[in-house]
């Protein structure tokens, strides 16, 4: 994350890798010039400009797991079940999405009870999200 602090009479540029929470201190410009501020994780800023709205929810009384997203551009995506364990268990998906809401429905009837994790794989990036299966 790069940014530039103009305090109208000099600018200080900064680049930072990791995200966390970040202190400065300048003595050369002012004995007392100090601040601070938070850099988040460039995930937030990638996932906005992927799919939006990327949810997983079960419908405990059908076994049916459900997934819906917005696409904002057309592009290969891939989503697979994960047990707690972190094992693939199952690849739900595999193809070209193009714009706009998607919805996918798929039958977990043959899981265990857990907690498992889907994942999107979408323009080499990742999104996570958690289901609880009954």
């Amino acid at each position: 994350m790069g940014f530039t602090i103009d305090n109208g009479k000099s600018n200080l540029d900064y680049t930072v890798e990791v995200a966390g929470v970040y202190g400065y201190v300048c003595t050369f410009h002012a004995p007392n010039m100090a601040g601070g501020f938070v850099a988040q994780a460039a995930s937030s800023v990638i996932e906005s400009n992927l799919a939006s709205n990327f949810t997983a929810g079960v419908d405990y009384n059908n076994h049916v797991l459900f997934i819906n997203m917005n696409n904002y551009q057309p592009s290969a995506a891939t989503l697979t079940l994960i047990d707690i364990t972190g094992k693939e268990v199952s690849q739900l998906l595999r193809r070209e999405l193009g714009i706009g809401e998607q919805s996918f429905r798929f039958d977990v009837s043959d899981r265990t009870a857990g907690i498992y994790f889907v994942k999107l794989e979408q323009n080499n990036h990742i999104i996570t999200r958690r289901v609880l299966l009954n």
